[in-house]
C-alpha cells in the first residue's frame, strides 16, 4: 500500500535528517562534508543545469530521496565505526578516508574493494563469521592494495583520455 510506504519513508526521513543535523553539529568532518555538498548543489542550481542528478555535465542535486539515502549511509558508517572501536579492532579504510576526515566506511562493498574488506572485517569481528579478523597490518595492506588499484585505474582512464600519438 503506497500510503504505508510513504508513511515509513516520511518517518525514516525525519529521523535520519535529525541525526544528520546533530552529527554535523558535533562532528567537524561531517559539517565540512555538508558544506561541500551544499556548495556543489548551489553552484549546479545557479548555473542552470538540466536537472540531471547523475553528475553528467556538472549537474548535481539532492532531492529528498538523495538525502534519505545519503543520511542512511552516513548513519551506517558511523554505527559500524563505533562498533568496531568498541570491539577495539582495526578496519580497512581507503587512504584519506579516516574518521577525522568524514570518510564513509563499508558503504559500497560491490563497487569498492576496500569497502568489501571493511564489511568482511565487520562480519568477522561482530558476528564471528567468515574467518579470522584481519590484523592491523592486514588492514594496512588492504588499504595499500586498494590505493594501487585506484591509481592503476586512474592511469588507464588518463591514457584513454589522451589523444593517440600525443605525449603527456
Amino acid at each position: 500500500d503506497k500510503s504505508n510506504v510513504k508513511a515509513v519513508l516520511s518517518v525514516a526521513h525525519r529521523n535520519l535528517s535529525r541525526w544528520s543535523r546533530r552529527h554535523a553539529n558535533l562532528n567537524e568532518a561531517a559539517r565540512k562534508r555538508e558544506d561541500r555538498l551544499s556548495q556543489k548543489e548551489l553552484i549546479s542550481n545557479a548555473t542552470g543545469r538540466d536537472g540531471r542528478d547523475d553528475g553528467v555535465g556538472g549537474s548535481f542535486q539532492r532531492s529528498r530521496g538523495h538525502r534519505l539515502v545519503d543520511s542512511s549511509l552516513d548513519l551506517y558508517a558511523f554505527a559500524l565505526g563505533t562498533l568496531m572501536r568498541r570491539a577495539n579492532q582495526p578496519i580497512p579504510r581507503a587512504p584519506g578516508s579516516m574518521e577525522n576526515r568524514g570518510g564513509r566506511l563499508g558503504t559500497a562493498p560491490l563497487r569498492r574493494y576496500i569497502d568489501g574488506m571493511a564489511q568482511r572485517q565487520a562480519i568477522a569481528v561482530l558476528c564471528d563469521y567468515g574467518g579470522k579478523p584481519l590484523t592491523k597490518e592486514e588492514c594496512r595492506l588492504a588499504a595499500r592494495l586498494a590505493s594501487k588499484a585506484n591509481e592503476a585505474i586512474s592511469n588507464i582512464k588518463a591514457a584513454k583520455d589522451t589523444p593517440q600519438g600525443s605525449r603527456r
